[in-house]
C-alpha cells in the first residue's frame, strides 16, 4: 500500500495546481489509512488553501497540526500569512507572526518578505515599514526581494527619496543587485515621468551585470513616453530586441504610446506592421495606441480593420477604442458606419459612455439624419446617463430649422422632464 511519502507527493501535486478538494481528499485517505501526517503533509494541505485564499480552512489546519503535535515551521507561517493576503485580510497577518513568536518559530528572510509583500498590498504601509524596522533590529538580512517590496512601498506614498533611499541602501549593503528591485524602482520614477532618475538605475543594473527583462524595458520605454522623448524610447524598444530579451504585449503598448505622445502617428502604425509581422500578439492597449493613431491620420479604413481584429479576437473592446473610432468615422462623415459601431458596441452588452452618445448625436444631426438622432436620445435616456442640455439645445434647433414641431414638441417634453428650460421654445 502507498506510504505517507507517496500521499505526500500526490498531495504536493494537487496544492501546487491549487486543487485544494483533491489535496484534501488525499490528506484524509493518508489518515484512513492510518498514517500519522507529518509537518511537510501539514504545510502541503494549508498551502493548498492558502493558494485560493480560504483562510479559515488554513487556520483550522493549524490549529489540527498542533493538536496532533506536529510542530509548525516557517513554511507553514508563510503559508498562513499569504492566507491572509489572499482572503482579503492583511490585517491578521501580525497575528500569524505573533503566534510564531510564541512557538519559538525562527523565520526566514522568504516569510518576512511574504508579509511585508502582504501588508504593501493590503494598503498597510506604515504596519510594513514597522516591520521592515523590526527585521533590521533583528539582524535579518534582508535580500533584492525585500527591497523590491519596500520600493514599491515608497513608490505607492509617492516617497521618492525613500525609494531611492532603499535602493542605495541595497547596493552600499552588498545585496546582490536584482532585476526585480531595479526595476521596480525604474518604474516608480517612470510613473512620475523622470526619466534621468530611471536610466542611471538602468545603466547600475548593466555595469552590474543585472540583466535587464521585459518589464525594465517596459517601463523605460514608458518614461520616456511620458517625456516625450520618441528617439529614446524607440531606442530602448531595440535595445531589447539586440538583447533578446522576449517581447510582449505590455511593451509594444508602450512604445506606440510613446509614439503617439509625440504626435508621431505614423511611426506608430509602421512599427505595429513589423511587431505583428515578428508575431507579437496584440493586446487591448496596443489596440487602442493603434485606433489613437489611425484617428489623427484620418485613415478610417485601417481603423475599422484594426476594431475587426479586436472582435474576431479574445480580446473585449475598450471604450477608449470605441470613442476613438466613433469620433473618426464621426469626423470623416461616414456616419451610417459610425452607426454599425454604435449597434456592434450594444450587441456585445457593453453599455455605450457619455462620450460615445454625444458623438453619435452630434455627427448625425451635422449630416441632418434627425430620425437616428431621435432614436439615439431616447436609448440615451434609457441609460443611466443624463443627456447635456447642449444636446438638446442642438436637436431642437435642428427640428426647428426643418420645421418638425411635433417632434419638436416631443424633444422639448423631454427636456422640461430632466429639468432643463427649453429656452428656444417659440
Amino acid at each position: 500500500r502507498p506510504d505517507v511519502v507517496s500521499y505526500t507527493s500526490l498531495l504536493n501535486a494537487y496544492a501546487k495546481s491549487a486543487q485544494p478538494q483533491k489535496a484534501q481528499e488525499v490528506f484524509d485517505m493518508l489518515k484512513i489509512n492510518s498514517w500519522k501526517p507529518d509537518v511537510v503533509s501539514f504545510n502541503s494541505l494549508i498551502g493548498a488553501y492558502s493558494s485560493v485564499g480560504d483562510l479559515e480552512k488554513a487556520l483550522a489546519l493549524f490549529h489540527e497540526m498542533q493538536m496532533s503535535g506536529t510542530q509548525p515551521n516557517c513554511v507553514t507561517i508563510c503559508s498562513l500569512i499569504t492566507a491572509c493576503s489572499r482572503s482579503g485580510h492583511p490585517e491578521k497577518i501580525q497575528d500569524m507572526l505573533s503566534r510564531a513568536k510564541k512557538q519559538c518559530i525562527n523565520l526566514n528572510t522568504i516569510t518576512y518578505n511574504a508579509a511585508l509583500a502582504g501588508l504593501v498590498d493590503g494598503g498597510l504601509y506604515d504596519c510594513a515599514m514597522n516591520l521592515y524596522t523590526f527585521m533590521s533590529e533583528k539582524g535579518i538580512t534582508p535580500d533584492g526581494s525585500t527591497y523590491s517590496i519596500m520600493i514599491q512601498r515608497s513608490g505607492l506614498l509617492g516617497d521618492l527619496d525613500k525609494a531611492q533611499q532603499l535602493f542605495d541602501e541595497m547596493v552600499d549593503g552588498a545585496v546582490e543587485m536584482t532585476v526585480e528591485a531595479c526595476s521596480t524602482l525604474i518604474g516608480v520614477f517612470a510613473k512620475k515621468g523622470m526619466h534621468n532618475e530611471a536610466r542611471s538605475v538602468f545603466e547600475k543594473m548593466k555595469v552590474s551585470g543585472c540583466t535587464p527583462n521585459v518589464v525594465t524595458y517596459t517601463s523605460m520605454i514608458s518614461v520616456y513616453g511620458i517625456a516625450e522623448m520618441p528617439e529614446e524610447a524607440t531606442f530602448m524598444f531595440n535595445d531589447m530586441l539586440a538583447n533578446g530579451v522576449g517581447v510582449d504585449a505590455i511593451a509594444c503598448s508602450a512604445l506606440l504610446c510613446a509614439l503617439n505622445r509625440s504626435s508621431n502617428p505614423d511611426q506608430t502604425l509602421t512599427f505595429a506592421k513589423i511587431l505583428k509581422r515578428k508575431g507579437v500578439l496584440f493586446n487591448e492597449i496596443t489596440y487602442l495606441q493603434l485606433l489613437a493613431a489611425c484617428r489623427k491620420l484620418r485613415k478610417w479604413k485601417e481603423a475599422l480593420a484594426f476594431f475587426r481584429e479586436v472582435l474576431n479576437s479574445d480580446l473585449r473592446p475598450l471604450p477608449g477604442m470605441v470613442h476613438h473610432l466613433l469620433c473618426l468615422l464621426g469626423e470623416c462623415g461616414l456616419v451610417e458606419e459610425m452607426l454599425k459601431v454604435f449597434n456592434t458596441v450594444q450587441a456585445l452588452d457593453m453599455k455605450p459612455t457619455l462620450h460615445m452618445y454625444n458623438t453619435v448625436i452630434r455627427s448625425h444631426l451635422k449630416a441632418g439624419k434627425w430620425r437616428t438622432c431621435l432614436e439615439i436620445l431616447n436609448l440615451f435616456e434609457a441609460s443611466h446617463f443624463k443627456p447635456s442640455y447642449n444636446i438638446f439645445k442642438s436637436i431642437l434647433t435642428c427640428l426647428e430649422d426643418l420645421e418638425l414641431w411635433d417632434h419638436y414638441i416631443i424633444v422639448s417634453k423631454k427636456m422640461l422632464s430632466h429639468g432643463y428650460a427649453p429656452d428656444c421654445v417659440s
